[in-house]
């Protein structure tokens, strides 16, 4: 076990199915940095664009709410003790074309797909996945942290609803270190599945970027997007 991470235990958390497909956006030079590097980024969660990461707790699991606030004081006080580090993933059932835009925003990169068994067998065994819950009284998991607490509400897995778009699954730890990411290694070649080209690169990007991926996996793996658009000028939108 990488010492970084603490021990967990996560019987509350609902086990994804291993078959279950994932898939993450990125730019060329973040594919870049993962292939040459075989290694994938963890990020602090809390310097994530949204506020309400590590801090929202339903209202419906307690009775009162002086219950409910000294339950927000304590896991407040839990979270100064021990960061939470997460790898954001999609579930994959097709492209996501607002998700390209968003996380590709360079138009230069590719969008990489495995499933859940296989990005789970890259991982230490004290790194959860699970998907994000985005209901207002969603039920969040308890887990253990070995040192840190027993029954922590694990926020990391809840957002809300105006993020339900991404359909995220995170694969998430927690660590005394406090960093803005911290890396892991991986196999890219075990990892991926297939990997499609942006769909609003141009022909010499995708060819960049096809021979950036052939260092690490077969051209049979390599898929081109089935997204296709033309920006049209502002006369032919008046017609």
């Amino acid at each position: 076990m990488d010492n970084k991470i603490l021990k967990i235990n996560s019987n509350d958390l609902k086990e994804l199915s291993g078959s279950m497909r994932v898939a993450r956006y990125f730019t060329y030079d973040k594919l870049k940095d993962i292939i040459d590097n075989e290694r994938l980024y963890f990020h602090n969660c809390e310097l994530f664009d949204d506020d309400n990461e590590r801090k929202r707790i339903e209202r419906g699991r307690y009775k009162n709410q002086k219950a409910r606030r000294i339950s927000i004081k304590i896991h407040n006080a839990l979270i100064n003790e021990c960061k939470a580090y997460v790898s954001c993933w999609t579930i994959f059932e097709d492209e996501n074309a607002a998700l390209w835009k968003i996380y590709d925003n360079t138009s230069t990169g590719a969008c990489i797909v495995t499933t859940v068994e296989k990005l789970r067998k890259q991982l230490d065994q004290n790194i959860l996945i699970g998907r994000v819950s985005y209901e207002e009284n969603a039920n969040i998991p308890f887990i253990d942290i070995e040192g840190i607490a027993s029954n922590y509400l694990s926020t990391e897995f809840v957002k809300i609803a105006p993020y339900a778009f991404e359909k995220e699954v995170r694969a998430v730890f927690f660590s005394k270190e406090t960093s803005n990411s911290i890396k892991m290694g991986i196999n890219f070649e075990s990892l991926v599945d297939e990997v499609y080209l942006s769909p609003f690169a141009n022909s010499k990007n995708n060819l960049r970027t096809e021979k950036l991926l052939l260092k690490r996996i077969v051209k049979n793996k390599i898929k081109q997007s089935t997204i296709s658009e033309t920006k049209k000028t502002s006369k032919e939108m008046s017609k």
